[in-house]
């Protein structure tokens, strides 16, 4: 009886894990055959769980094969999405560079590498930490510095040449900038023209305050 209910106990525990169990009953006439049997039916018991646990071993290895390989190619995907954003940044920051002195907006770049304005603001955004539209300007007016340094070009030539449309925006963007009009800008660095340029960009900050 003891050896039946350890048999139906071991039986319920090896289905629950998912083996096949087969029972067989018989009739048995003396205790060293109740020995016998009891031991050979620990041995298949032993040898079910320890399928159990070679079964629970191969898919543990397989669950984390496979979790390894979801994430190499997650990783891929990152790598990929980030080079690919690398050189939608780079040619952006070469158009503007190659096309300020024209009269471009963000929309020209924007069509140019064929994505959405918004896309383009976030990866310069998240990369350079302003937006295109201020790298542009940047661009514009660090070329209408050099002019106003080193040319002879009157101040209205000097907005056309850094892609302004007009005097009055050219000079109210140059203001907002630097604190200076133009005009002023190119006076204060005749007067100054000693001091080197990073020396010159410290006064002038000081001015512009």
């Amino acid at each position: 009886n003891t050896l039946n209910k350890a048999v139906e106990s071991a039986s319920e525990q090896l289905k629950k894990e998912k083996v096949d169990v087969e029972v067989v009953t018989r009739t048995v006439s003396s205790v060293k055959e109740v020995e016998a049997l009891q031991k050979k039916n620990e041995q298949a018991i032993a040898a079910a769980k320890g399928k159990v646990e070679l079964n629970k071993a191969i898919m543990a290895a397989y669950t984390e094969k496979k979790n390894a390989s979801e994430q190499v190619n997650q990783d891929a995907d990152r790598k990929s999405t980030e080079l690919k954003n690398n050189s939608y940044l780079v040619r952006a920051i070469e158009f503007i560079q190659n096309n300020f002195y024209h009269p471009i907006c963000v929309s020209d770049v924007s069509s140019h590498l064929g994505i959405s304005r918004n896309y383009l603001f976030t990866l310069f955004k998240n990369s350079m930490g302003h937006s295109p539209s201020e790298f542009l300007t940047y661009c514009k007016l660090n070329k209408a510095c050099h002019l106003l340094d080193d040319s002879a070009l009157s101040i209205e030539n000097v907005a056309y040449s850094c892609g302004y449309e007009s005097l009055s925006v050219f000079s109210k963007a140059f203001k907002h900038k630097y604190g200076l009009t133009p005009s002023a800008y190119r006076k204060l660095k005749y007067e100054n023209d000693t001091m080197s340029d990073l020396e010159f960009n410290r006064f002038i900050k000081r001015i512009g305050k």
